[in-house]
């Protein structure tokens, strides 16, 4: 009897585990057919966006994963229920058939003969549907970047707390006397930066170094900043500067521009940023360097704040003031149960974001106003009602964000501040579906950059450099008229000195393959 009943249980967890076997492997067929068609990033950036808390974003990408699974959860209940028939069928049975084996007769019991080819068929399944993801999705290379090491960070991350960093009197600031930066005594200038979702140099036509036809220009106003401004490309036209591991998302690119480091905190930490008491404890940001010399700093978003932790990120690491979906609702600018897209669209943005200046503008020290757009956020977009339908979907999306972005910077040119500041527009990292995009190459796909009224000239030139991400956070300084020791914070590099970047100096592909290895050196010491 306890013999028979232990047979049951072996029987039990056999068929549970080829069950969870197998609904992994249906499973993974059509997860892998809908990333293929639809995602354009690194595994690492499509995991973090994907599997972040759910509290302030669109839904619809959820949806839409689960949606795409669910052929994948048939066929496996499918198979699972005709296995267990089968089983069912025989289980009672002694069907036995004799065969010739090392010159001997044995006679065996074909239900085990059954077992054992369901057990041999299922990790041939398990197995198919593995080679098929890791073509589509790279799962070898990303385990194996995983169990191996750098010390990029330990040789080459400069601490910004060890570096001297002064106003540059060879900055032309047009503030008054009155209006000098009261903490350091000298005069530097006010930042508005603005980070523009999903915003890659593709968007432009192939003359101008982008992707799309030459009757197609989808950025032309922005495209005519860049010309008319400094913006960093790597080649003689019109690309930017390029998204390494851990910088391919929102928050990894903000992180990376605002630290000089990529991020690469492991063990699902992403999943729960906000919950964190302290956000990178052990990072100097560009938010504290600005927040020691007297800035009042202010964050602004459509969305919910606590997406990703970014505003406990900001409010750590520089006491921003943060303004998100929320704080519209509370002001009663916009009804409690407001929602368009990811929260309020961009052209609430940037009215009230020009509200806030008007009002930061006023105030007895200089000021960084930072903001992220939103309505170009992958899948596809948010259409409001400023967008026209010359192209009927994204494109729609892309040239819109290109018309309010340049309106905005318009507006700015004629407020009584903008003389005194400087304004950073850049890309949080191409788009992450492959809408508009598709078939275009990684050089290609580089992600706008623009610094307007930085008052200096880039000592190696604009054009044919290697920038990345981390290298606008003392690039950045290095425009509001700041003089950074040495040039580099964190693994950045100002594009504005005479020396090369670390992507340059290392070649882009290994300064990013290293990067995508694991630093117990980093942990330890950004944690």
């Amino acid at each position: 009897m306890k013999k028979n009943k232990l047979k049951c249980i072996g029987l039990f967890v056999l068929y549970l585990v080829l069950a969870a076997l197998i609904a992994v492997s249906s499973i993974a067929f059509p997860l892998c057919k809908w990333y293929k068609k639809n995602i354009k990033v690194s595994i690492a950036a499509a995991l973090f966006t994907l599997r972040s808390p759910l509290k302030g974003t669109n839904e619809s990408i959820t949806s839409d994963v689960i949606n795409s699974a669910i052929p994948g959860i048939v066929r496996a209940v499918v198979i699972i229920l005709i296995l267990i028939v089968i089983e069912l069928l025989i289980r009672k049975k002694d069907i036995r058939k004799k065969i010739k084996l090392f010159k001997k007769e044995h006679s065996i019991n074909l239900k085990y003969v059954y077992r054992l080819a369901l057990v041999v068929a299922t990790f041939t399944y398990l197995g198919n549907a593995y080679v098929y993801a890791d073509k589509d999705i790279g799962i070898t290379k990303y385990a194996k970047q995983r169990f191996q090491s750098t010390k990029i960070f330990q040789e080459k991350y400069i601490d910004p707390n060890k570096v001297k960093i002064k106003p540059n009197d060879k900055v032309e600031v047009a503030t008054s006397e009155d209006e000098v930066n009261t903490t350091s005594g000298q005069k530097t200038k006010n930042l508005i930066y603005i980070y523009v979702e999903s915003y890659e140099t593709s968007y432009g036509k192939k003359s101008e170094d982008g992707w799309q036809k030459e009757d197609i220009d989808l950025i032309p106003r922005t495209t005519e900043l860049a010309k008319e401004n400094v913006s960093f490309s790597t080649t003689n036209k019109m690309r930017g500067i390029r998204n390494t591991e851990g910088t391919d998302w929102t928050f990894g690119s903000m992180f990376a521009s605002t630290t000089g480091i990529p991020f690469k905190f492991p063990g699902g930490v992403e999943n729960s940023m906000n919950d964190r008491k302290k956000i990178a404890s052990g990072v100097t940001t560009l938010g504290e360097v600005l927040e020691k010399k007297g800035y009042y700093q202010e964050f602004m978003c459509g969305s919910d704040a606590r997406f990703a932790g970014r505003g406990k990120y900001f409010k750590q690491h520089g006491n921003y003031h943060i303004f998100d979906l929320f704080t519209a609702r509370k002001k009663g600018l916009i009804p409690q149960d407001y929602m368009e897209g990811w929260g309020f669209e961009d052209e609430k943005l940037y009215q009230y974001a020009k509200d806030e200046l008007g009002r930061i503008s006023k105030k007895d020290q200089p000021f960084n106003f930072t903001m992220l757009t939103v309505d170009t956020h992958f899948p596809v977009g948010h259409r409001c009602r400023l967008c026209g339908d010359k192209y009927g979907g994204a494109g729609d999306i892309v040239e819109c964000m290109d018309n309010q972005l340049a309106d905005f910077i318009e507006w700015c040119k004629e407020q009584d501040f903008y003389d005194d500041t400087v304004i950073v527009i850049q890309g949080d990292h191409p788009r992450m579906d492959k809408k508009l995009i598709k078939g275009a190459p990684a050089e290609v796909r580089t992600v706008y950059n623009c610094f307007i009224n930085s008052g200096l000239e880039p000592k190696l030139g604009e054009k044919k450099r290697v920038g990345t991400i981390m290298d606008m956070f003392p690039s950045t300084l290095a425009a509001m008229g700041f003089e950074v020791k040495g040039d580099r914070l964190g693994l950045g590099t100002n594009l504005f000195s005479d020396k090369k970047t670390l992507a340059e100096e290392m070649g882009f592909d290994n300064f990013d393959d290293e990067l995508s290895k694991y630093s117990q050196y980093y942990v330890d010491k950004f944690s």
